[in-house]
């Protein structure tokens, strides 16, 4: 469970009516219905100011393993210029965008608390998961040919750059990852050769 500080709305204009996936129907269809069911409802839950001090975000994690590549390409919105956009592998499942258990425990919550369940208009109008935690891409290994860090958290070839984010954890933690970042942090600044006097 999250909270947001008051004044911190921005982030939850993301909610929206919460709608189930793994229907023969569309989630944009039932999203839509669920609109016009509940429409004073639906008019609360987008409203644009206030949410922050009102609500309680829950985040559900899952621990399927994924990857994707990251790569600059030329994207129609914007031809001029190349921009960043990622790349799954062909033979990587789907990551679920609906998990039904998160949904339950939701309306769950919402009925205890007098609360509005919602979900988040990417994940519904898109059937995309979301996540705020992209890990990867920097791998501890024992050579280069292997991965691009050292034990020491040192980039192979480059002495004196290192490597302490997110980017040295190889896999999906299914949690918040800022403690495990944190820890690798500190045991990276511990190798750090002393100072001679």
């Amino acid at each position: 469970m999250v909270r947001f500080p008051k004044g911190s709305d921005t982030m939850l204009l993301l909610g929206t009516a919460l709608t189930d996936g793994g229907s023969a129907v569309p989630r944009q269809l039932r999203w839509l219905g669920n609109l016009a069911r509940h429409p004073m409802q639906s008019l609360f839950v987008h409203k644009p100011w206030g949410k922050a001090e009102h609500s309680l975000v829950l985040l559900v994690m899952q621990t399927n393993d994924n990857y994707t590549r990251l790569i600059r390409k030329r994207r129609l919105p914007w031809p001029f210029r190349p921009s960043l956009a990622s790349v799954p592998p062909r033979d990587q499942h789907r990551i679920p965008s609906y998990i039904p258990i998160a949904n339950e425990v939701a309306r769950e919550l919402g009925a205890e608390l007098d609360a509005v369940p919602q979900s988040t208009l990417n994940e519904v109008l898109l059937d995309q998961s979301t996540t705020a935690h992209i890990l990867g891409g920097c791998a501890i290994a024992g050579s280069p040919d292997e991965g691009v860090i050292d034990l020491d958290f040192q980039v192979f070839g480059h002495p004196g750059l290192y490597v302490m984010d997110a980017t040295v954890i190889g896999a999906n933690l299914g949690a918040n990852p800022s403690l495990t970042i944190t820890a690798l942090a500190e045991y990276a600044c511990s190798r750090f050769p002393a100072k001679p006097v």
